[in-house]
Order: structure tokens, then C-alpha cells, then sequence
């Protein structure tokens, strides 16, 4: 983590709402990798 800004070194508020996920990366990413595969495939 690094602070927003110089001098910037509260950055807990932008973690306040911060919610971890319970489950696997590889469950996480199945539903959006055609979403990134069709913003990859958009921006070459």
C-alpha cells in the first residue's frame, strides 16, 4: 500500500469499505474473464 498523495499517509478511511471475498481467485475470475477478454480484445 502507498499513500493516495506527498504527505498523504492516512489511508485507512479507504479501506473502511474494504470487503474480503471467501472464496477461491480462480472462482472469482471464471465469470469475469470473458468480460476481460472482450476489454483486452477492444484496446489493440
Amino acid at each position: 500500500m502507498a499513500p493516495r498523495r506527498e504527505g498523504d499517509t492516512n489511508f485507512r478511511p479507504v479501506l473502511g469499505l474494504t470487503r474480503a471475498l471467501a472464496r477461491r481467485l480462480d472462482e472469482t475470475f471464471a465469470p469475469l474473464e470473458p468480460l476481460f477478454r472482450e476489454i483486452d480484445s477492444e484496446t489493440f
